[in-house]
Order: C-alpha cells, then structure tokens, then sequence
C-alpha cells in the first residue's frame, strides 16, 4: 500500500504541560511516511527536555526566539518537503487513527487539494472530554458570507485548524506562509486564500481533539474577531461577492417557508456542500464516497440568524 507522504509541524512556547501528550499523539501512530518537525521558541519551562526524548523520532527541531507562532509554522514548512501538509499546535491531539484516515482520502481523491473535518473533540486542559463540535458544510461563498467567523457562531461552525490538511501543490499557489503580521487568525486568513484557489471537503471522520484552557490567546475575543472580519472582508473585495443580499431576500420574501418553490430555490442559488464519508457495509460498495447537496447556510438579518 501506498501511504502518501505527511509534514507535520508543531510549533511551541513554554508548553511542557502539554507538548509531550502532543509529541505521542503525532509520532505513536507509527505512520510510515511522516516528517514531524518541531519548533520551540526558546522555552524556559523544561519543554527542551521533553522534545530530546523523541528527538531520534523528529525530522528536525530547533529551540531558538522567533517571532512568535505564525513565524515559528512558517520557518517549519519551509524546512518540509511532503506532499501532504499540517501544523498541530502543542496543546492539540491527533488520534491513533488521524494519518491513516487522511492518507487513504487523500490517495483515493486525487482532485481533493485541501480537506477538513466535519467533527471535532473538545478537551480541557487535564484531557477531559469536554464535547463534540459538529459542523454541517464548507463553502466559499458560505465563508465569505460569515457563516465560518471565528466567535460569531458557535464552535460547530469553525474550520478548525488542527483538523484541516492540504497539499503542497496548494500551499505553493497561496505563497508558501502564514501571515505573520497577524496575531490571532493567521489560519483564518490562510482558508481565506485557499479558498480562491480550491473547494475545501468535508470529511465526516473523527480527527483531532481541540484543548480549550485560559491560557490560549484566542480567549481574547475582540482582537480576535476583528482580525478575522478585516481579513474577510480583503477577501469578500476581491471576490466580489454578496450573497447576503439574495439570501436576505429570499428570508424576507419567507420563500424559505415555502414547499413548492424551496426546493428549486435551494437548487439554483443554495450552496453545495462536499462531504466525504465511509460507506457502511449496507451500500453496494464500501470505502470513501463523495456526497453533495445543496443548502442555505445561515444568514443575519435584523440582529437575527436565520438558518
């Protein structure tokens, strides 16, 4: 079997309270084509320690001042060289299963450039299951429509970064680096660009776990939000895409409501969601399939979401 060939980078400031339960959930899924590259900012918390237990197991690592995490995930990608790509942040998990799962979507759909998962666990920071985010679909115009803006809707709506993967060929096309000079969305901003270039899938598959604790900067909120909104609305420029206005018409006009003139309603101007799923044993065949419907994301109107 061919398994496709994974970069992982983790980068880290002072997080030896949870680099290591990270580090193994990276490198004990004995994946075979990994290169996992770590770096440390210059920890003074003990985190050298815990990355020279695992170094004979690491493609590279360095601890050394950056200029901070974005800059710390661009100098890591710089050093990689696998098709398939991804940062795992030192507070976040893999499952035992993750590499396996992405390889064998991304080995059966060649076309797919970047992929998502549509489900993601919440842990705290004792690794406590916290809860499971759910999300519905990924789409462009959805995206530029505000329904993926971090902290405007609940977690369910996120793409959440440590479960997206993508491949170089991409990376290469959005030049090749997180924006550094943003502070909070850097990931945000990134799907932003990927966006233009390729359609993000769904996979309905368990991938990661999410740790939330007080010490993460994205507990900031109004920083955070206003980032994200300055970097969609760049994008929303660009595109030159309003889809508020028909779907806010449509809302008003109540045909929303209507039965007999939704379901064309939804087929012309809906949004197409792509999820990639595993067929059960009660399908013809099984494996990875490709599902896609159309659907009316949600919309603000009047100070209230509609879905």
């Amino acid at each position: 079997m061919e398994y496709p060939k994974v970069s992982i980078i983790t980068p880290s400031f002072n997080q030896a309270k949870y680099l290591e339960a990270t580090i193994k959930s990276v490198l004990y899924q004995e994946y075979p084509n990994l290169e996992y590259i770590i770096i440390d900012g210059g920890s003074t918390d003990g985190s050298q320690e815990i990355i020279k237990k695992y170094e004979h197991r690491l493609t590279y690592w360095c601890s050394e001042p950056d200029g901070g995490q974005h800059d710390a995930i661009n100098k890591g990608f710089a050093m990689s060289s696998r098709d398939t790509m991804a940062w795992l942040n030192s507070d976040d998990l893999y499952f035992l299963w993750t590499f396996e799962t992405l390889s064998s979507v991304m080995r059966e759909f060649s076309k797919v450039k970047w992929v998502s998962s549509l489900l993601t666990s919440l842990i705290d920071s004792d690794s406590f299951f916290l809860g499971l985010c759910i999300r519905s679909d990924f789409r462009f115009d959805a995206f530029l429509d505000l329904s993926y803006l971090p902290k405007v809707t609940s977690c369910a709506i996120y793409i959440q970064q440590e479960s997206t993967f993508w491949r170089r060929e991409l990376w290469l096309k959005v030049g090749e680096k997180v924006d550094s000079e943003i502070k909070f969305v850097g990931d945000f901003e990134l799907w932003c660009r990927f966006f233009e270039f390729a359609k993000l899938h769904g996979i309905d598959s368990l991938l990661t776990s999410f740790c939330k604790h007080k010490e993460q900067k994205t507990q900031d909120f109004e920083p955070y939000k206003l980032e994200a909104m300055t970097a969609l609305i760049k994008h929303r420029g660009k595109n030159k895409c309003n889809p508020s206005v028909v779907w806010n018409g449509i809302f008003l006009l109540r045909l929303d409501k209507s039965l007999e003139y939704f379901p064309f309603i939804r087929k012309k101007l809906g949004c197409s969601r792509r999820k990639i799923y595993r067929a059960s044993g009660s399908e013809k065949s099984t494996g990875w399939k490709e599902y896609s419907y159309n659907f009316f994301p949600y919309t603000i109107l009047n100070g209230k979401i509609y879905l």
